[in-house]
């Protein structure tokens, strides 16, 4: 397996976790094309290199992150400032965009999320468009 990404381990946030404190997550960079990802591209955030497989298609843009166990996969796409945490995976052709949030449990397989959509627990969601969006002023 190559390497689709590294760490760049002085460009990174911290993400504050409530009674546990704050940890980093840092931004990633394309040791490779794939998909519309070209190499030397920037992307989102990920606390780790468990949470971005090197297989598929997968990637996290922008502000996007993932962190603590949660897993991107497949062909799945994070973007904006989603984020994606706890034992969520995002998986399959799945998008994540806006502010939206996969935590918990939950599993998106196909699909967009987004908006300030939060889906937790053990929701899964296969097919569907869910978006929250605020109102056009």
């Amino acid at each position: 397996m190559h390497k689709k990404y590294e760490l760049i381990l002085n460009d990174f946030q911290y993400l504050d976790y409530i009674g546990e404190g704050s940890r980093k997550a840092f931004r990633i960079k394309a040791l490779r094309d794939f998909g519309d990802v070209k190499t030397g591209d920037l992307g989102g955030f990920v606390a780790s290199e468990l949470n971005l497989s090197h297989d598929g298609n997968c990637w996290v843009y922008g502000e996007a992150t993932v962190s603590e166990y949660g897993r991107v996969e497949g062909d799945a796409k994070v973007l904006e400032r989603a984020h994606v945490c706890g034992n969520a995976k995002v998986l399959g052709i799945a998008s994540i965009d806006g502010d939206a949030v996969v935590c918990g449990n939950a599993v998106i397989a196909e699909g967009t999320l987004g908006g300030y959509t939060r889906l937790e627990a053990s929701a899964q969601t296969v097919s569907r468009k869910l978006s929250n969006r605020p109102p056009n002023p």
